[in-house]
């Protein structure tokens, strides 16, 4: 791929970033090794495209060859799934991967922050 994967269209969804793996981990409860904390992640992304400063995640077992052939940095997973992370790829351990994959995901794209009131222009029946 010529182009770095980015997850989600500038236009329509906010980012922040880079975090550390150490918050990362902190942040969705995950067991992480103590010496990967440091370690530093700019984005999400799946698996098929991420690369070593991203973070993917895996949780249905047929797609291990998917999480074994990654170059992610960093995959949160079941420990039952740790044995199929490659080397150079950091384990975040998790008994539900897909909630911590939800959390991730809203770390590098929070919601925009809401402006509360009424528009100029809005028309409101008394």
């Amino acid at each position: 791929m010529s182009d770095h994967f980015t997850a989600g269209d500038q236009r329509f969804f906010a980012r922040s970033g880079p975090h550390s793996l150490g918050d990362i981990a902190a942040r969705i409860k995950a067991a992480l090794d103590d010496s990967a904390a440091e370690r530093w992640i700019r984005g999400v992304a799946p698996l098929q495209v991420a690369e070593h400063d991203q973070i993917s995640f895996l949780d249905n077992r047929k797609y291990a060859a998917q999480l074994a052939s990654s170059s992610a940095g960093a995959v949160i997973v079941h420990p039952a799934m740790q044995k199929h992370v490659p080397n150079g790829c950091v384990a975040l351990l998790m008994e539900n991967p897909y909630f911590g994959w939800a959390e991730v995901a809203g770390m590098f794209h929070p919601p925009y922050p809401t402006k509360p009131g009424c528009h100029p222009s809005a028309v409101i029946d008394p």
